[in-house]
């Protein structure tokens, strides 16, 4: 790299590793915590579903590519945001004393 940012994309990596490593496990460990005796398989099903969010990032990320790849960086941007304004409708909408922490 001619601009000096050698070490950019490393730390980057490093950073992104520490930030998310652990959600494999902790994924699990809630898997095991929440499912009891049906741990073995709640825990297939979680897999089962991480290998699908991997096949189904990869089919999304790559079909836009035979359109060229200036628009990938908008693509991106919907698939991030997607679930944001999702969350945001599904909590909005739902009863307001259902979430109030009861004594």
């Amino acid at each position: 790299m001619s601009d000096g940012g050698h070490g950019l994309a490393p730390a980057a990596a490093s950073l992104w590793g520490l930030g998310s490593g652990g959600a494999p496990t902790a994924f699990q460990a809630v898997t095991a915590l929440i499912a009891g005796p049906a741990a073995d398989a709640a825990q297939s099903l979680t897999i089962a579903a991480w290998n699908g969010a991997v096949a189904g990032g990869a089919l999304i990320g790559g079909s836009p590519l035979p359109l060229g790849t200036g628009l990938l960086p908008w693509c991106a941007a919907l698939v991030v945001l997607s679930p944001l304004l999702f969350s945001r409708r599904v909590v909005l909408s739902a009863p307001a004393d259902r979430y109030r922490t009861r004594r």
